[in-house]
């Protein structure tokens, strides 16, 4: 008999390839976290922790609730930065980008498939690192209602 209680979401995190010890130590199939000694730079600097502190947490998270943990490179990091402000509205920073260009992998893997919905949350503001006005590095304005469609056609 099928429970009728919702089942609980996958859990997927993404790194930057350059600095992804939760993604490393998933793709060794280790049960721990082992801090970077050789961390590289990365244009998602404000997540590039070679240490991150809870990060054996969220590697259990991940593997529980059937989920899994990607790193994606800064080529893609860029090309989903430019594709949520150009396509979406979304001015954000390279390491907000990061949960799309994850996503986007995820999808051509078929972790996630065409007909399921996924969540990215996208944190710090891209204002901060483009010059000039929005209007001025390539931003266009979306209507709030049009969001999810917009969203929908860069994934």
């Amino acid at each position: 008999e099928e429970s009728s209680a919702p089942s609980r979401p996958r859990l997927y995190l993404v790194q930057a390839a350059a600095c992804d010890p939760i993604a490393r130590a998933s793709r060794d199939g280790a049960d721990e976290v082992t801090p970077l000694t050789d961390p590289g730079e990365t244009v998602a600097y404000s997540i590039a922790n070679p240490d991150p502190p809870s990060g054996t947490r969220a590697l259990a998270a991940a593997r529980e609730t059937g989920g899994a943990v990607v790193s994606v490179p800064d080529e893609e990091i860029l090309d989903a930065k430019d594709l949520l402000a150009t396509e979406a509205g979304f001015a954000v920073e390279p390491s907000s980008a990061t949960a799309l260009a994850g996503i986007r992998t995820l999808s051509e893997s078929g972790a996630i498939g065409s007909e399921e919905h996924a969540v990215a949350v996208l944190t710090g503001r891209g204002f901060g690192v483009a010059e000039g006005q929005p209007e001025q590095a390539g931003v266009e304005t979306v209507a709030l209602a049009d969001v999810r469609d917009r969203l929908r056609e860069i994934v």
